[in-house]
């Protein structure tokens, strides 16, 4: 039965790519992003070639508006609350131990220890930075891939996690 310890000490930019993975668009709205910032300057091309009386004039400036909002949003405004967050959560930078085995997850930390069945758990999301472990649709732990001792100790929770919750959210 394998056993991993990790010792973690959660730095902003870990709670940031936290955020960054939990607020991440679904591939249909990534895909639909996509295709409208390679139609973005298509949009802007007709707005100054339309004169100032056609209605389409209105609705490109419309689409451009929601294409810089949207950009703004993912590029600036979320990131920024992240830290916020972060700032405001001090607990959040404590240092704390995890045990990970088959049967689940034990946290110790300076207000107390948790333990914590994998059947009872949400769901899982990773990306190359962190992987989230959903205690609910909203709340999750946090585990930066740089805490664990190998590739293999990585995969090997990924591989536990898809066993008792399926696939990733």
């Amino acid at each position: 039965m394998k056993t991993l310890n990790l010792e973690l000490d959660i730095a902003e930019e870990d709670h940031v790519a936290a955020q960054n993975l939990y607020q991440a668009m679904s591939p249909m709205v990534k895909y639909g992003a996509l295709f409208f910032a390679l139609l973005a300057p298509v949009i802007v091309f007709f707005m100054f070639r339309l004169d100032a009386e056609s209605s389409m004039k209105g609705i490109a400036c419309g689409l451009f508006g929601a294409w810089f909002g949207l950009l703004w949003l993912y590029l600036y405004y979320l990131p920024k609350q992240a830290k916020k967050q972060f700032a405001q959560l001090k607990k959040l930078g404590c240092k704390a131990r995890y045990t990970i085995d088959q049967d689940g997850f034990e946290l110790e930390s300076e207000n107390g220890r948790v333990r914590q069945k994998l059947e009872n758990l949400h769901a899982w999301k990773s990306n190359d930075r962190v992987l989230l472990v959903y205690l609910s649709d909203w709340q999750f732990m946090i585990l930066p891939r740089r805490f664990f001792a190998s590739d293999d100790d990585y995969q090997w929770l990924q591989e536990s996690l898809s066993t008792h919750l399926g696939k990733m959210k």
